[in-house]
């Protein structure tokens, strides 16, 4: 009886040993992967962060280009009117000289 009591002693000491490696193994894989899952959040919270930085520049930029293709519109606009007044002027120009000059015919 002493032999079969020192035998299943034996299996229950080896059985909890096992069982407290598995439980250890299991906790540090945990720990370990909670690390890992850790530092990639922060890299992807870091990440969104100069995507969201990024995406407001890029509104800004479209909505400069915008705005700069209206003032092109608005300068071609001015510039055409200007065109036509300084036609305008140098024929009233050429008018007063030829008055002045005395184109008589």
């Amino acid at each position: 009886m002493d032999f079969d009591a020192n035998v299943a002693f034996k299996f229950v000491q080896m059985g909890s040993i096992a069982a407290i490696s598995v439980y250890l193994w299991l906790r540090r894989r945990h720990d370990r992967n909670a690390e890992r899952i850790g530092s990639h959040d922060q890299k992807i919270t870091q990440l969104e962060t100069v995507v969201e930085i990024n995406s407001r520049a890029v509104k800004k930029l479209e909505a400069e280009s915008i705005s700069h293709a209206n003032n092109d519109n608005k300068m071609n606009q001015l510039l055409h009117e200007m065109k036509g007044r300084l036609e305008g002027i140098g024929n009233a120009v050429d008018l007063v000289v030829k008055h002045l000059v005395g184109d008589k015919k």
